[in-house]
């Protein structure tokens, strides 16, 4: 059958995957790579499925395929619909595609790549950049990213679709020591789509003419929507997927990770910390001065995951981090590996896969790792340790990984990893007051306390209360939120003992948020409100520490039935900022229903002290408490001034009176 989208050409097949092209030059260029297709894991799954949209369009000017993106919705046994976004896109080489602007996250900077002007925007320092050379995309990369680094892009490229000129994406690029093209890593969908969900016709419903010609309209025909499913599928679960690389072997990635980290491996003297090297001189014995080595770096460098931020696939060098005091899982596992070198112990790196539990050999060599641990070999034992002690490991008991896939770097023998028992969570607990105002004047509170373990699963146990029974803390904010004339539909404190969590989250409708707010953005108020916390409540000595604010990212989805466009536009913002160890994530997504608020705050109890973050958090309360009192009405710039600012600005009007009054006296 021919693909009407692709101008009639014929299919082509590989690895069991139908391909629509021309001249295949990108894939025979990767002769010699690892390619795979997996089928569907449960395709009893498929019918769960509700695609509600899809588009399929190809590249104009590449020898690459369909283009396949489609969402769906599930609903749960509560009867609350689910919905998740799963796109398919697969791209050849950089060079044989039409792009028009290339935005690239990196070191909490963003960098815009326009093809028209080949001008490099820098928007942190508003520098501007030209770009000579023809391969403009991945030059202009290459002048602000360092070799090796993993940078998140967003990219815009020039489709024939039957809804627009340009979608936007997003996607990882990797930029390795021999580039001379860039890759997208994704995925393709292509007949199986077709074949199962039956959503678009197999001949194109009508044409469109545009500013840049003819598009083709496919008939959307949506699907009943299933009865219920209580977890979202993911893409593995539905279609079968294309997975390739570009390194031929495992051990191709390790030796490119291990050759870099040989050439950071040192510690300069003046950055020594004296408490660190009074426990590398002790006369303890060698397994005693391990153990005190890794409680060190646990507890004296700080653990901030800088997933947004992020500085690059490698680890930061060792005096960066001992200088900073700050990292994530493979900074402070880089750290750790360089002093027990010392020590004249053994280990190596060990790369996980969280999200997918680690028990699942990925089908090809590539970077699906998300956390770092360090396998530590002694002349009488051999064990994993995490420094950031998410997992909780015991550093004496290597069976805590068993069914693991871990990529060891440089190791001499395997590179990945079988032994042990599955890494498990520790106990512990966590409790949940949902606040619900039904009237003015009139609330209810309920108090959700769940118990997490291995062994006894989950144990739910909830009860309401008018708020008499609750903290002295909770009770506070209770009575602060009566006071005020606020009619919220919903307000929720969450906390976990290892990782105090506090979420605001509220539901308004849609079409009188925006007559409120008008053009402004919320997030920018909610950046206001924070921005004015820090500078009144953190002291001199805090101030100083590290913060770090990630851009704000915006995503704009839209929603077509029939052909037609929806008239509502989905838009999710995120901000994220550190400020004194504490990652705070604000969020907002456009709902069907309303647009739904999410402010988070996270810390760890070993970061500050309790009485701090009892001030952090009532702090936090407040803020969201003006947030709210923000959507209700418009804010008075006098409400937008702090009570220290509003204290200040009445103190200097006083005393520009009573200097009147000396000026009005002399003058007599």
């Amino acid at each position: 059958m021919k693909n009407p989208a692709i101008g009639g050409a014929e299919p082509f097949v590989r690895h069991g995957v139908k391909f629509y092209s021309d001249k295949p030059s990108w894939l025979q260029d990767m002769e010699g790579y690892p390619i795979t297709v997996r089928e569907p894991s449960s395709k009893k799954n498929l019918d769960l499925a509700y695609p509600y949209l899809l588009r399929v369009a190809h590249l104009k000017k590449s020898s690459a395929t369909l283009y396949v993106e489609y969402c769906y919705k599930v609903m749960n046994k509560g009867g609350m619909e689910r919905s998740a976004d799963l796109r398919f896109h697969f791209f050849p080489p950089l060079e044989s595609v039409e792009i028009h602007e290339i935005k690239v996250c990196v070191k909490g900077r963003e960098y815009r790549v326009l093809a028209e002007d080949v001008l490099v925007h820098q928007v942190g320092d508003n520098e501007y950049k030209k770009i000579l050379s023809n391969e403009w995309a991945v030059q202009a990369i290459l002048n602000h990213v360092e070799i090796g680094a993993m940078v998140h892009v967003a990219y815009s490229i020039n489709m024939d679709l039957s809804i627009t000129d340009n979608i936007f994406s997003t996607g990882y690029a990797l930029v390795t020591q021999d580039v001379d093209r860039l890759y997208f890593f994704a995925i393709l969908a292509d007949e199986y789509v077709k074949e199962h969900f039956k959503s678009f016709s197999d001949t194109p419903g009508s044409e469109k003419e545009t500013s840049s010609g003819k598009q083709i309209l496919w008939d959307i025909k949506p699907q009943p929507v299933p009865k219920f499913e209580a977890n979202t599928l993911s893409y593995a679960e539905l279609v079968p997927c294309l997975y390739m690389s570009t390194a031929r072997d495992w051990a191709q990635i390790s030796d490119w990770v291990k050759d870099y980290l040989a050439t950071e491996d040192t510690i300069s003297d003046d950055l020594m910390p004296q408490s660190l090297q009074k426990i590398l001189d002790s006369k303890a014995s060698s397994e005693d001065k391990l153990f005190e080595v890794i409680d060190w770096v646990k507890e004296k460098i700080n653990y901030f995951s800088v997933a947004i931020t992020q500085s690059g696939y490698f680890p930061r060098s060792p005096d960066t981090l001992l200088y900073k005091r700050w990292g994530d899982c493979k900074d402070k596992s880089f750290l750790l590996l360089v002093l027990l070198k010392r020590l004249g112990f053994t280990s190596w790196l060990a790369l996980m896969d969280t999200k997918k539990l680690g028990d699942t050999i990925p089908p090809v060599p590539g970077l699906y790792f998300d956390h770092c641990l360090l396998y530590i070999k002694t002349d009488s034992d051999q064990f994993f340790v995490d420094p950031t002690d998410i997992y909780q490991l015991d550093p004496k008991c290597i069976a805590d990984m068993a069914n693991r896939q871990l990529l060891l770097i440089g190791h001499p023998d395997v590179l990945w990893v079988h032994s042990g028992n599955r890494i498990e969570f520790e106990y512990h607990l966590d409790s949940r007051i949902e606040l619900y105002f039904r009237a003015k004047g009139e609330h209810r509170v309920k108090v959700k306390t769940e118990y997490r373990g291995t062994a006894c699963g989950k144990v739910h146990q909830e009860t309401q209360t008018n708020g008499s029974e609750l903290p002295e803390n909770y009770r506070r904010f209770l009575e602060k939120i009566l006071e005020c004339e606020l009619e919220p539909k919903g307000f929720e404190i969450y906390e976990d003992p290892r990782r105090p969590v506090l979420i605001c989250r509220e539901t308004y409708n849609t079409e009188t948020l925006w007559t409120q707010l008008g053009n402004q953005h919320f997030l920018e108020i909610i950046a206001y409100e924070i921005q004015s916390w820090i500078q009144e409540n953190f002291s001199e000595k805090s101030r100083k520490l590290p913060m770090l604010v990630a851009p704000i990212h915006i995503r704009q989805k839209f929603v077509f039935l029939n052909g037609k466009q929806n008239p509502f536009r989905v838009v999710e913002e995120q901000l994220s900022m550190s400020v004194h160890g504490i990652d705070l994530n604000i969020s907002q997504k456009n709902r069907y229903r309303g647009i739904e608020y999410l402010v988070e705050l996270r810390t760890k109890p070993q970061i500050i002290s309790p009485q701090q973050w009892t001030e952090v958090r009532t702090a936090l309360e407040e803020i969201g408490h003006r947030l709210i009192f923000r959507l209700d009405r418009p804010m008075h710039w006098l409400e937008r001034l702090s009570p220290r600012r509003l204290e200040i600005m009445v103190m200097t009007l006083f005393l520009i009176l009573i200097l009147l009054r000396l000026i009005q006296i002399i003058w007599k």
